[in-house]
């Protein structure tokens, strides 16, 4: 009845993704395109998913509703991390948060009340990958089993009897069960897990789930429920995933790479490479250090090995965490307190602001080449060879683009990167149907269709120059600089070259063939937003508009019969300049209900300041409703009545032998789901201490 009904939840919110859109995707004969047989709106292949015709790469950030338990505050980590990227989110479900007691289910109350939290993606527009156990870990107790399920009286848990249980754009059926194989090297296998895996996806299938279902294997070493080995994905904590480096018993020094890409390639060949928990942060135990450790994921952490695992061919990666959130009351393992913050880039309290050497001249660095097989687009990916180094290098990158081969930058000195840094640079990158860059020697950070205009944006570190290629371009002016210099348009026969370099601030580039280059610094890359207008989770980029300032943009929405966009979102500090690019039809702006004064400006785009907050007065909080958790500690209390037992069993339930008497509280009838525990005990003679 639990499952069936957590299942009913998650078969019913299929049906808001039912009108994906999109052209039918190309297939390349040696990786044929599949699916499961259920559905065709979500199919995969060697490369990637593909959603409706459609190959988005899933970038996804973890957050658990359970550890948030007020849904009121669900949307705006979900508005943060749409805001920052993503396309999708990842969610474990508690067993024992829903189920307190046996055959008692609650998904209706409070934070318990899954329907609204899918509600709540559905409106914002945003994928969700299901997780919902039986098993989570966590870091919680029992691994988020239910704990009046873990005494042994209802079964194996985990081995080929015990309790079913599964749950929308994939569902993870199980999660680090490494046991399919009794001996992994000569496949001799495990038939008691393999009947419970079984188990489990007949269960999903008799209620209704048909999305792909999917397994989080804990490292790369088992091996298990790959249709193709007879794991899909890889671990992912390079570095220890504990602020105390000693709890891990492996751990790889800084800058040091895994090779995922081979293990994918022996596991899984025919299905997309993906990370279903590759390091967000780290956990911080009871001894761990004050405010967790938020340095051992940093700019340069980020910057370095998620572009790694992009050369590695990594098409779905979900980060741990994006926010962990609270454990309340004893969800918590015993080694953690209640924080599980996780030095994630979302906080525990929400709040944000805390990447083979021939494709180029220096030897130094390392460049993977990947070619889109659809575009032809090229995307080189480069970091120092010693990826421990933290030299700053120079270089010229050998490029092909369907103009000729290029040595680049062309006109510019060299290109440069820094220590810990890596790079993705690209040519033939067709940004819209009328719009190909030929190539770029700064990133790319987004782009928009407006109307028939496509507004690119670059970005370089504060102060460093940048080159490119913008094929059919004849002719380039500079709408506005604020930070540029040395700006310099070179005709070609294929379009125009463009070099600069970019102090801090923003610079607005138009082309005669309707593109406008936005140049910026990293810092205001930071305050770039590209919401979509609506809620279609795959941000379709004629849906989208690009909006500079901010300290947040939580969402957008147009009104083309008013003239009017509609933004939520965040400011900080006194004044903030607003700037926004969208519909020439669009000539308002309102922010969180406030009409702003406009200025509609040269270069295409909508100004206004976004004004300083005042006059906000914190409610006043009274009616708090408290309850002494502990009255045990109290020097007056006695450990009399019906709520105390002896705890003098000789034997478990279980079969368990060791030192006498047993304390297991589910011998005794305590469950500490729900109910909380206290140990008393009494010094028999003489005695130094007393607890």
């Amino acid at each position: 009845m639990i499952i069936n009904e957590a299942l009913r939840i998650i078969t019913w919110h299929l049906l808001g993704f039912s009108c994906w859109r999109g052209a039918v995707a190309q297939t390349d004969p040696t990786w044929p395109i599949q699916d499961n047989g259920l559905q065709s709106k979500i199919r995969w292949d060697h490369y990637s998913l593909i959603i409706d015709g459609h190959r988005p790469f899933i970038f996804s950030g973890e957050m658990h509703p359970f550890q948030v338990p007020v849904p009121e505050l669900w949307a705006d980590i979900l508005e943060k991390m749409k805001a920052a990227g993503m396309r999708a989110i990842s969610v474990y479900f508690h067993w024992g948060f829903h189920s307190q007691y046996p055959d008692v289910a609650d998904f209706e109350s409070g934070a318990h009340n899954l329907d609204r939290f899918f509600e709540m993606a559905r409106d914002i527009g945003i994928f969700v990958i299901v997780r919902p156990g039986p098993y989570i870990n966590a870091e919680t107790s029992a691994g988020g089993l239910a704990l009046w399920a873990t005494n042994g009286q209802y079964g194996l848990l985990r081995g080929g009897n015990g309790p079913e249980g599964g749950t929308a754009l994939m569902l993870q059926i199980e999660n680090e069960f490494p046991s399919q194989w009794k001996n992994v090297s000569t496949k001799i296998p495990n038939l008691g897990p393999i009947a419970y895996m079984k188990s489990l996806e007949a269960r999903a299938l008799e209620n209704g789930v048909t999305i792909p279902t999917m397994h989080n294997m804990p490292n790369t070493n088992g091996k298990s429920w790959s249709k193709d080995y007879d794991t899909v994905e890889a671990g992912g904590n390079p570095s220890c995933w504990s602020c105390i480096p000693s709890d891990c018993s492996t751990s790889n020094p800084s800058f040091t790479l895994l090779n995922y890409y081979d293990h994918f390639q022996a596991v899984s060949p025919n299905q997309p490479p993906m990370s279903p928990e590759f390091q967000g942060g780290a956990l911080n135990p009871w001894y761990g250090p004050a405010g967790g450790c938020q340095n051992k994921t940093d700019a340069k952490f980020v910057n370095f090995y998620y572009r790694d695992n992009i050369a590695q061919r990594m098409t779905i990666l979900n980060l741990y965490m994006m926010h962990g959130g609270t454990n309340w009351g004893w969800l918590a393992a015993p080694f953690l307190g209640s924080s599980y913050d996780y030095s994630a880039a979302i906080s525990q309290d929400r709040n944000i602001g805390r990447n083979n050497s021939s494709y180029t001249n220096n030897a130094a660095l390392f460049t993977t080449a990947l070619l889109n097989p659809e575009t032809k687009a090229r995307f080189y990916i480069l970091r120092h060879n010693d990826p421990t180094s933290n030299i700053f290098e120079e270089f010229k990158l050998h490029v092909e683009t369907s103009v000729g081969n290029f040595t680049v930058p062309r006109y510019d000195s060299t290109g440069v990167i820094d220590g810990y840094e890596s790079k993705i640079l690209v040519a033939d990158f067709h940004a819209g149907p009328k719009t190909t860059m030929i190539y770029s020697t700064a990133e790319i950070l987004s782009y928009v269709l407006v109307d028939d205009w496509t507004v690119l944006t670059l970005w370089v570190p504060t102060g460093l120059s940048g080159e490119f290629f913008l094929k059919e371009a004849k002719q380039g002016l500079v709408g506005t600089c604020d930070g540029c210099s040395n700006i310099n348009f070179r005709r070609q026969n294929e379009g125009i070259i463009v070099k600069f370099v970019q102090d801090t601030g923003r610079t607005v580039l138009t082309f005669d063939n309707k593109v406008r280059v936005i140049i910026m610094d990293r810092e205001v890359s930071y305050k770039t937003f590209v919401p979509g207008i609506d809620s279609d989770p795959l941000v379709p980029t004629n849906r989208t508009a690009m909006i500079i300032g901010p300290r947040l943009v939580r969402s957008a929405r147009l009104d083309n019969n008013s003239g009017t966009i509609s933004l939520t979102g965040d400011s900080e500090g006194g004044r903030m300049s607003l700037e926004v690019f969208t519909s020439a039809q669009i000539n308002k702006i309102v922010w969180n209900s406030k009409a702003l004064l406009t200025k509609i400006t040269p270069w295409g785009s909508i100004q206004a300041i976004i004004p300083e907050v005042s006059g906000f007065k914190a409610p006043t909080l009274n009616s708090w409703k408290v309850r002494d958790s502990l009255p045990e500690i109290d020097s007056k209390y006695f450990d009399t009545g019906l709520a105390w037992v002896d705890a003098n069993h000789t034997s478990t339930k279980t079969g368990k032998s060791g030192t006498i008497p047993y304390l297991f509280a589910d011998d005794y009838g305590f469950c500490h789901d729900h109910d909380p525990m206290s140990l008393m005990g009494r010094s028999i003679g003489a005695s130094i201490r007393e607890y």
